[in-house]
């Protein structure tokens, strides 16, 4: 009794030990498991920390960038439209500049054109003065040849009617000598016919005296008429050669006024014409400097254009090459981000499969220690009770 007492003792204090065993054992397993999941929650909430460190630093370097990019972007848009505000200013600038030369030109222009349209005026003034002149000339030395001419012909009338008289007077004069001599005749004839003799020898007398008389007269008038001839010829020669004289000089002052006249025409005409290519030389050099500024404009606007397009093909350029470096480091980020979490979760499952693997050993060493033990444990006891009193039914 004492020995079942005893065994029964001894297999309670085995229980005893294996139960103690077995929670000192399980006990241990779950602190070690406890450990374990403590090690892996600590591993966990470091790879966490860590992610969420990295996306911070990532959201924070990707903001730093956007932002980098926000202020480089408004930089170059401030910087644009700095430049097209400087060159529509510029472009204004240049227009005004543009506007005012043509304005002055015009100005310049207009101003040569009153000039020159006074001055025309003013030679059509002084050549209409000077035609009228002429023409006063013209009409006083036309007027003193029509006077001279009507005192020439008034002249040669008086002339003529003194002439006249004068041969009337001549031939009143003869008439009332005949007269004369003939009433003589009658008495000298009654004389003679009283006084025969002294008639005859008077007769022959007064005849030879009648005749002497008569030679005389007719002489006298024949000198008269010559005289009167030759006074009226040396008149009419002389109103020839004044008329020959007054008409060469009308000649000549005709010809110098026409040569005067051709001579102004020629001058007003080559001043007509250097005034005309003047202002063709002016229009000309008007046209070509337009032609020059509109090219000068045509070649800004052509310049500032391709500086515009160039402008925008750079900033395009720029901005294309911004977003491939953006494109090109968020795939970059991305790709590290996803080499990273596939690295993480790769030694995440790593870790996992070591320490399920450690565990699994673990598990394996305590159930093999555990099996060691309780056979120990059942080879020791059977080797206790089958030292006592066969009274154990299962000992061999």
């Amino acid at each position: 009794m004492r020995r079942q007492t005893l065994h029964h003792n001894q297999l309670r204090a085995d229980n005893q030990l294996r139960a103690d065993n077995q929670l000192r054992a399980d006990n241990q397993l779950r602190a070690d498991n406890q450990l374990r999941a403590d090690n892996q929650l600590r591993a966990d909430n470091q790879l966490r920390a860590d992610n969420q460190l990295r996306a911070d630093n990532q959201l924070r370097a990707d903001n730093q960038l956007r932002a980098d990019n926000q202020l480089r972007a408004d930089n170059q848009l401030r910087a644009d439209n700095q430049l097209r505000a400087d060159n529509q200013l510029r472009a204004d600038n240049q227009l005004r500049a543009d506007n005012q030369l043509r304005a002055d030109n015009q100005l310049r222009a207009d101003n040569q054109l009153r000039a020159d349209n006074q001055l025309r005026a003013d030679n059509q003034l002084r050549a209409d003065n000077q035609l009228r002149a002429d023409n006063q000339l013209r009409a006083d030395n036309q007027l003193r040849a029509d006077n001279q001419l009507r005192a020439d012909n008034q002249l040669r009338a008086d002339n003529q009617l003194r002439a006249d008289n004068q041969l009337r007077a001549d031939n009143q004069l003869r008439a009332d000598n005949q007269l004369r001599a003939d009433n003589q005749l009658r008495a000298d004839n009654q004389l003679r016919a009283d006084n025969q003799l002294r008639a005859d020898n008077q007769l022959r007398a007064d005849n030879q005296l009648r005749a002497d008389n008569q030679l005389r007269a007719d002489n006298q008038l024949r000198a008269d008429n010559q005289l009167r001839a030759d006074n009226q010829l040396r008149a009419d020669n002389q109103l020839r050669a004044d008329n020959q004289l007054r008409a060469d000089n009308q000649l000549r002052a005709d010809n110098q006024l026409r040569a005067d006249n051709q001579l102004r025409a020629d001058n007003q005409l080559r001043a007509d014409n250097q005034l005309r290519a003047d202002n063709q030389l002016r229009a000309d050099n008007q046209l070509r400097a337009d032609n020059q500024l509109r090219a000068d404009n045509q070649l800004r606007a052509d310049n500032q254009l391709r500086a515009d397009n160039q402008l925008r093909a750079d900033n395009q350029l720029r901005a294309d090459n911004q977003l491939r470096a953006d494109n090109q480091l968020r795939a970059d980020n991305q790709l590290r981000a996803d080499n990273q979490l596939r690295a993480d979760n790769q030694l995440r499952a790593d870790n996992q499969l070591r320490a399920d693997n450690q565990l699994r050993a673990d598990n394996q060493l305590r159930a093999d220690n555990q099996l060691r033990a309780d056979n120990q444990l059942r080879a020791d006891n059977n080797k206790r009770v089958c030292s006592l009193p066969p009274i154990i039914p299962f000992c061999s």
